[in-house]
């Protein structure tokens, strides 16, 4: 239970392999957004409050992010060649996939498979 003040993040850092399943069966039928990424990417790290800002306006969205360093094999069965990675998973499945930082491609993702913003920010 949180105390007064504490803040829940918007993106869940995920740190091992059982995380990543919980925080799939927690989503249940939510979708979920996987960003794998690396302390050391910059492109990961620039685009980090962008990714809080669409936590935000896709709060229907449950978001995790995944250090490759630290979940090498987690990232090697998803085949993340390029980083940041997105991967949306809906029901526990992988549902589609974006690479790189470029602008809409994540919202893009998100819609195709129905879903759009609804919090602040959002147009819903």
């Amino acid at each position: 239970m949180s105390q007064a003040g504490d803040t829940v993040p918007l993106v869940e850092e995920i740190t091992d392999q059982t995380g990543m399943y919980t925080a799939l069966a927690q989503a249940k039928s939510r979708p979920l957004l996987a960003c794998f990424s690396a302390s050391w990417c910059q492109p990961c790290r620039a685009f980090a409050p962008k990714l809080e800002r669409l936590a935000k306006q896709y709060c229907q969205v449950v978001f995790v992010k995944l250090d490759v360093d630290k979940m090498k094999d987690l990232a090697n069965q998803h085949g993340v060649e390029v980083l940041p990675t997105f991967e949306l998973f809906k029901n526990g499945y992988r549902v589609g996939s974006v690479s790189g930082t470029v602008d809409g491609k994540i919202e893009a993702l998100l819609s195709s498979h129905g879903t759009y913003p609804i919090g602040p920010g959002g147009s819903g």
